[in-house]
This record gives C-alpha cells, structure tokens and sequence, in this order.
C-alpha cells in the first residue's frame, strides 16, 4: 500500500467525525489542526501539535497556524505531497487560520466549524491557499 492509499484509508476511516475546537481526539472531536495530528499519527509519522488555542486563537493575535507550525521542523513547498499540510487564510487578512492534510495532489482532508470531517478539492481552496508545509524527517 502506497502513502496516497494509507492516507486516503484512516481520512475515510475518520469522514463525519464532529468538529470540536481544540480537539485530538476522533471520537470526542477534532479541529483542524487535530486531523494533521490524528491521520500523521495513525501513519507513525512525527508531527507537533500547535497546543492551547481558544477559539478565537489567531483573532486575538496570540498566534497564527503559519508563525506556530513554521517556527517547527516544517519546510515550506511549492508542490505538495500525501502527508503534506495545506495552510489556509480563510479571513481577509491573508494569515494562516486553518489547515487540511494533503491526500494526493487532488484530494485534501480537512475539518471547519460548523462541519464534519470531510474531503475536499484542493483546487476549491486554492484562493486561500498560503502554501504547504512537509515535515523534515
């Protein structure tokens, strides 16, 4: 089984899990940020959970997704790949807020107040898209 495989096997495992900001845990319910954590987990690969935010985390200013996961092993990249995290500005402001995990270079997982997990086109988001991050090994 290939990575695309593996991926695309624990997000439809995890499809309809509720949203719950700050969650980690799939059954209770995950965030944006929990599903990276949760399907890079599942796959034993390392991944750094961005802790502690509230709700309006990144509207207060106590931090946002880019400076918070960019400031850990991440490398930013022009072309992603299954595993990859796709960083969002879904605000006006052009700053990361909100993250999908990468499936395939057209499928992307992700989860959004108000929604359950789900798939999406990562061409759909492209107009949000701050760009992509791979973890370095």
């Amino acid at each position: 089984m290939n990575a695309t495989d593996s991926i695309a096997e624990i997000v439809d495992q995890l499809i309809g899990t509720p949203y719950r900001c700050g969650g980690r845990d799939p059954v209770s319910g995950l965030d944006c940020w929990g599903v990276v954590v949760a399907v890079r987990r599942r796959l034993g690969l390392p991944v750094e959970d961005v802790l502690g935010y509230p709700e309006d985390w990144s509207a207060k200013g106590q931090g946002h997704l880019d400076r918070e996961v960019v400031r850990g092993p991440w490398d930013r990249i022009a072309e992603p790949g299954p595993g990859d995290v796709a960083l969002y500005a879904t605000r006006r402001d052009g700053i990361a807020d909100h993250a999908g995990i990468v499936i395939d270079r057209t499928w992307g997982a992700q989860q959004r107040r108000g929604t359950a997990l789900h798939r999406y086109r990562l061409e759909a988001m492209r107009p949000f898209l701050v760009g992509y991050l791979r973890r370095r090994t």
